[in-house]
């Protein structure tokens, strides 16, 4: 190899009939800048044009840089979630980034002139390939070019007509025109059925071993595989580790708006807290759930349930959203009466050994006949003592015995009602985004096996597996905060796992979780749809939550720029208060005794009041407070300080032993 170019073999043999090759670095050789480091050169030149364009508005590199990553991210994890071979489109991804920006879509054709302007910077061909490209049209030999790119083929042809002087080959393909990638292996048998080759006499040349080389040979292609320099490979990745750095530690370059800035005053009350500091939080979410949506109706649409009780208060904060921008929904909208209880109960009946490891982890401190009538909803008659610990062992015996029969017989009726309330929310749509807060995803989980006919996935606030369980399911959901196994010390947003009880207080309106349904009339009905039940949906009486509403109603499509400065500020503002909280915010933050719900009317006490506890009491307490920085406030009232630095001192050693331990 010579300058990190790949080195090629001689010419093709002669039962060669066509060849393929791979664009970027196999045809046109990057340069060793890495993705993000070009994507913040497009992100400085964008700002710029926009700024141009649009002197009213006040457009910043950091917005249109952090807009097409989220972007790019949710509209493959979309696509990852719908499960069939496609592809993410250029023109989508930035069709939903203009629209994020407040941008008109007829500034889309400005922003893709500019990103394909720019990509010549980056690029330069590969004169030993296109050597051999000449060679082989010249002997009769077909050539094309296929890529597994978002970009268009005519984007693509432009690029390499640009980069090299000439079309080297027949015809490019493109993942994202065909609907089909090399990754996957559909790419490679859509060019051989459309050119009506032998799969024997194509030679197909790429960097990628395993797209260009694995796949290529399954499709029974001669594959060449030409990998780049390790030198080269090294150079580029210290570049994205340069720009990851520069990244996190870049700020917004602009304050909030004047109009907007929050003050000491404000943040210290709670409807001051929910407005400047969680409203942008909560926006982010509607905005970036907006754009997976979108990327669902494209993909053939679906229906989006908002799981109750969280998730009902999601719907409300999103449909503010559209009011406020002026724009609908891209896929019906529906309120779900669900829960992990009626979820259990429908996948016990159907796919039993599924809801194990949930039924162990929650009823760890009961009884089998304890787990079991909280599970039904009411007492139980057993033929039997059930006075055994609940295991995996124990379920798989109680389900085959008579009390089991029992038991399966009770559950039926109410599964039959939630299955009904399923067809009624879904309608004649088979795709299921189910909208909750978080983390682990387990009514995802349970529904997908229990209801296999309908396509089930997720989007929630943040996703982590705080439950140390296998996570098949993890392929179908998406967070839009977080995708985290714990906190992080170099990621802010992290900081809503040291408090996740917080966030999902506040989505929690005054209703109680759903246990049971009856038909009434043409529908069935939840107990938490207790008469006059959507007050406490669309007119939350929180405070904090009515500062978010307040938020939201005042977004506007035109001053949408205003939002990413405030958010900077919001989640600098919460992980501080998260992580080293005072009095004050002690108190704002209060969400007092939880709830451990699955069918059962005991709590999880916050408090840590009572008699004068000793120094070990209070570092037994602290260990097992659900907010241990808060509870620091509490139980060390003058060097609370020190313990909560000691607490985040602990938290860095924590991520250091996973990085060097793995």
């Amino acid at each position: 190899m010579i300058a990190g170019r790949p080195t090629l073999g001689g010419p093709p043999a002669a039962s060669t009939q066509a060849i393929t090759v791979d664009v970027f670095d196999t045809l046109l050789l990057r340069r060793p800048t890495s993705q993000k480091g070009r994507r913040w050169q497009l992100a400085v030149r964008l700002s710029a044009l926009a700024a141009k364009k649009f002197p009213e508005r006040h457009f910043e590199p950091v917005q249109f840089y952090y807009t097409r990553e989220r972007c790019e991210i949710l509209a493959f994890k979309a696509q990852e979630s719908h499960g069939t071979e496609d592809e993410v489109r250029h023109a989508d991804v930035l069709s939903d980034q203009a629209d994020l920006l407040g941008l008109p879509q007829d500034f889309v054709a400005a922003m893709q002139r500019t990103e394909r302007e720019l990509e010549l910077d980056f690029l330069r061909p590969n004169k030993a390939l296109l050597d051999m490209l000449a060679q082989a049209r010249a002997g009769g030999i077909a050539t094309f070019a296929i890529s597994d790119t978002i970009l268009s083929a005519e984007d693509v042809t432009w690029l390499i007509e640009r980069t090299c002087g000439v079309i080297p080959v027949d015809k490019v393909y493109t993942s994202a025109d065909m609907r089909c990638s090399k990754r996957v292996g559909g790419l490679f048998k859509t060019v051989l059925a459309a050119e009506n080759l032998t799969p024997r006499a194509v030679l197909h040349i790429g960097d990628d071993a395993d797209a260009d080389h694995f796949r290529a040979k399954e499709a029974g292609i001669v594959a060449m595989h030409v990998p780049r320099r390790k030198a080269f490979i090294y150079r580029r990745k210290l570049n994205a580790l340069r720009h990851s750095i520069s990244h996190y530690l870049r700020k917004a370059p602009n304050s909030p708006p004047s109009g907007s800035r929050p003050t000491q005053y404000a943040v210290d009350t709670r409807q001051g807290f929910g407005r400047y500091v969680l409203g942008p939080m909560v926006a982010e979410y509607t905005m970036m759930a907006d754009v997976y949506l979108r990327t669902v109706a494209r993909q053939g649409g679906g229906t989006a349930l908002f799981c109750s009780r969280g998730g009902l208060l999601m719907k409300t904060a999103i449909e503010r959203y559209y009011q406020a921008v002026g724009r609908k929904p891209p896929v019906p909208l529906k309120s779900f009466m669900v829960s992990r209880l009626v979820a259990t109960r429908l996948c016990l009946q159907h796919r039993p050994t599924v809801a194990f490891d949930e039924i162990t982890r929650e009823f760890k401190d009961s009884t089998m006949a304890q787990a079991m009538e909280s599970i039904v909803g009411e007492p139980v008659a057993f033929s039997q003592v059930w006075d055994k610990p609940v295991t995996r062992d124990q379920l798989h015996i109680f389900l085959a015995s008579e009390d089991g029969a029992h038991f399966l017989r009770l559950i039926k009726d109410q599964n039959e009602l939630f299955e009904r309330h399923i067809e009624e929310c879904v309608g004649e749509s088979r795709r299921v985004v189910l909208v909750d807060t978080g983390l682990f995803g387990s009514t995802l989980q349970m529904l997908q096996y229990a209801r296999p006919d309908l396509q089930w996935e997720c989007l929630l606030l943040a996703r982590s597996n705080y439950k140390g369980l296998p996570t098949p399911h993890f392929d179908k959901v998406t967070a839009v905060w977080t995708q985290r196994n714990g906190y992080s010390p170099f990621h802010p947003r992290s900081s809503v796992l040291r408090y996740w009880q917080f966030i999902e207080a506040l989505f929690e309106p005054e209703l109680q979780s759903v246990k049971t349904f009856q038909a009434k009339r043409d529908r069935v009905v939840s107990n938490l749809e207790r008469l006059g039940w959507q007050r406490f949906v669309e007119s939350p009486q929180s405070e904090l939550f009515r500062g978010v509403l307040s938020y939201l109603d005042d977004m506007s499509a035109d001053r949408v720029e205003e939002h990413y400065d405030a958010l900077n500020t919001a989640w600098r503002l919460f992980s501080d208060a998260v992580r080293f909280p005072g009095l004050k915010t002690r108190e704002l933050l209060e969400i007092g005794d939880r709830s451990r719900d699955y069918g059962r009317d005991a709590t999880v006490s916050a408090a840590n009041g009572g008699a004068r506890p000793t120094l070990a009491d209070r570092f037994r307490r602290l260990k097992s407070s659900i907010w241990r920085a808060g509870s620091a406030v509490d139980l060390f009232p003058v060097s609370h300080p020190a313990v909560q630095f000691s607490l985040e001192i602990a938290y860095w050693g924590l991520w250091i032993r996973k990085r060097l331990l793995g």
